[in-house]
């Protein structure tokens, strides 16, 4: 597991929304259900996982790991470290998904008030 998020992590308070490889509004909002605290809730993955493949996302790990019933189970089986689980004090990330995802949606260019934008 990556101990930094990455460099286009949307989770990155620096980060553009247009400078997210993929970046569809419309589903990064979707991902609103990875932050529950029920049984069966989603990690989220990194975007830059292969299909299959995904592993958790740092920035997410940061901000929401601690809420995350699946996080807990890996931290029993050893999988995880409660080490992964602290953030980088020196990495400036959005303390929210709703903070994350208004900046995201205030970054687009035009600005679309949450609509799905022409394509």
């Amino acid at each position: 597991m990556s101990r930094t998020p990455c460099r286009t992590c949307p989770w990155r308070v620096a980060q553009h929304a247009d400078a997210i490889p993929g970046y569809s509004h419309d589903l990064a909002e979707g991902l609103v259900s990875t932050t529950g605290r029920e049984f069966g809730a989603p990690i989220f993955a990194c975007h830059q996982s292969r299909d299959g493949a995904e592993v958790v996302c740092t920035g997410w790990l940061w901000a929401y790991g601690d809420h995350s019933i699946a996080i807990r189970l890996r931290l029993a089986a050893g999988e995880m470290t409660r080490a992964d689980l602290e953030p980088d004090p020196t990495i400036d990330l959005h303390p929210t998904f709703a903070d994350m995802i208004a900046k995201l949606r205030a970054d687009q260019t035009p600005p679309y008030n949450g609509e799905t934008p022409p394509r």
